[in-house]
């Protein structure tokens, strides 16, 4: 059952850390674990990148529009390319990853969308994406202080839990979006750890993660650690 990628039945766990950094994403195929040891199952993800792709010059703030990041986007990492914050490292790391154990990163500029479709051996009755990042209330700081504009959505409805300091969205028909707007902090060690939960009583075999920028704001990056599952 492991060799042809079919569920044995129950939850599963789904870990991006058994790939090495710098790995492609796109038509990669890997293990998933089950919770109660029941046989292995497969998961093969297809990453569909929009725009062009670039890199941030660390020494100046060149605009991004329109493209993603050629070193990072849809693979394995622990880091990120991003302009200007903070100013005195870059890539930069994702707190909660490391080399050694790595995520899947996405790193996009702005008017641009990076979409990942998860294909599973089997319908599943639900499924939850662990993010690293995405976190505030999407609006404008009097400060004046750098903001972010990036945005998450799934294609079955959804809610989302963890780390939603001031979020103005924590569910959504499928398709609706989460906004973050996350102003600049003196602390990067924390790990803003959210979840995205589907929540329907309809059987899918694929979910598809729509991560966008939509709005004017430098390049932006986020990291998936894990994904769980649960077949019928």
């Amino acid at each position: 059952m492991a060799g042809s990628g079919r569920c044995g039945g129950g939850c599963y766990n789904y870990s991006f850390s058994q790939f090495a950094a710098g790995t492609d994403a796109n038509g990669l195929t890997g293990t998933a674990i089950s919770q109660v040891n029941a046989p292995s199952a497969t998961v093969t993800t297809r990453v569909v990148r929009g725009g062009k792709a670039g890199a941030v010059n660390p020494r100046s703030v060149g605009p991004s529009t329109g493209m993603y990041s050629s070193r990072f986007n849809g693979k394995m990492d622990y880091q990120g390319e991003q302009n200007g914050y903070p100013t005195s490292t870059a890539p930069y790391p994702i707190s909660g990853l490391t080399q050694a154990s790595p995520g899947l990163v996405l790193n996009i500029g702005y008017n641009t969308t990076t979409r990942v479709t998860f294909e599973f051996p089997v319908p599943l009755t639900s499924a939850s994406i662990t993010i690293l990042d995405i976190t505030r209330l999407n609006s404008t700081l009097s400060s004046g202080a750098y903001q972010y504009t990036d945005t998450v959505t799934i294609d079955q409805p959804w809610v989302m839990t963890g780390d939603l300091t001031s979020a103005n969205a924590t569910r959504g028909a499928a398709g609706a979006t989460f906004f973050r707007s996350a102003e600049y902090v003196s602390s990067q060690t924390k790990t803003v750890r959210n979840v995205m939960s589907t929540n329907t009583t309809s059987r899918f075999s694929s979910l598809t993660f729509t991560y966008a920028a939509p709005v004017a704001g430098g390049w932006e990056f986020l990291a998936i650690p894990s994904i769980s599952f649960c077949v019928a």
